[in-house]
């Protein structure tokens, strides 16, 4: 029978790796722990060991109506955050939007006209990030505030009647 050098044996020990019962490579003794929502070398391929949380759900605004009495539908791909109405068909919004403050009035004016309201003021506030116009259909009055909150997409709406 052929003997082995004990230095022989070493390197084909040393070379081997130590696999646990999953059948996973038992990650060495001085790796740094794995991070959150990565993948390690002692889990098996593609299975993350902590998965991040899920991102909490946005609410789609393109199915809502912001106001019902107006029957003003919510700008195109804009994500409600809040939407508050009151008894005599006033309502507040704040939604985000890529769209630009521009584009997001002519939305909301267009919806207006159509409906046959008719502006009878304008006028443009803080460098055109916020304004105030008023609307009237027969003998009643809409007032429209519309400011976008800074930079952030952020918008808050009101009409109050």
């Amino acid at each position: 029978m052929k003997s082995f050098s004990p230095f022989l044996l070493f390197l084909v020990l040393a070379s081997c790796t130590v696999v646990n019962t999953r059948g996973a490579p038992v990650p060495a003794l001085n790796a740094p722990p794995p991070t959150i929502g990565t993948t390690s070398a002692s889990s098996p391929v593609g299975t993350a060991v902590n998965p991040p949380p899920p991102a909490a759900p946005s609410i789609s605004s393109s199915n809502t109506t912001w106001n019902s009495q107006l029957g003003l539908a919510a700008y195109p791909n804009s994500q409600l955050i809040d939407l508050d109405g009151s008894s005599n068909g006033s309502s507040k919004v704040v939604f985000e939007s890529r769209a630009s403050f521009g584009d997001v009035y002519a939305y909301i004016h267009g919806q207006l006209t159509s409906k046959g309201w008719q502006r009878t003021a304008l006028d443009f506030k803080t460098n055109a990030t916020k304004l105030e116009a008023t609307y009237r259909l027969g003998s009643r009055n809409l007032e429209v505030k519309l400011d976008a909150q800074g930079n952030s997409g952020r918008f808050k709406l009101e009409l109050n009647f």
